[in-house]
């Protein structure tokens, strides 16, 4: 078991992995369809590598992305 000074450096790099998440699809609706090809294809690969970095860290606690997946509703378009 970890001790809570790891507990607490993991679940900080979760929440900012999150906020770079959400300020990244702030972006991404800005340039939209404005944007360049690059210029997506960059947000793209990191917003993948932001979610793959949250994958890893919630596996710190046990928990993986598939049981999580459960939980969520698609969107309403």
């Amino acid at each position: 078991m970890q001790n809570s000074n790891t507990d607490n450096e993991v679940i900080g790099r979760m929440a900012d992995t999150l906020y770079q998440l959400r300020d990244l699809k702030k972006l991404i609706k800005l340039h939209g369809e404005n944007g360049s090809n690059l210029m997506m294809e960059q947000f793209e690969y990191r917003r993948k590598k932001m979610l793959k970095e949250l994958s890893e860290l919630l596996l710190e606690f046990e928990v993986t992305p598939t049981e999580l997946a459960v939980f969520v509703q698609p969107p309403n378009n």
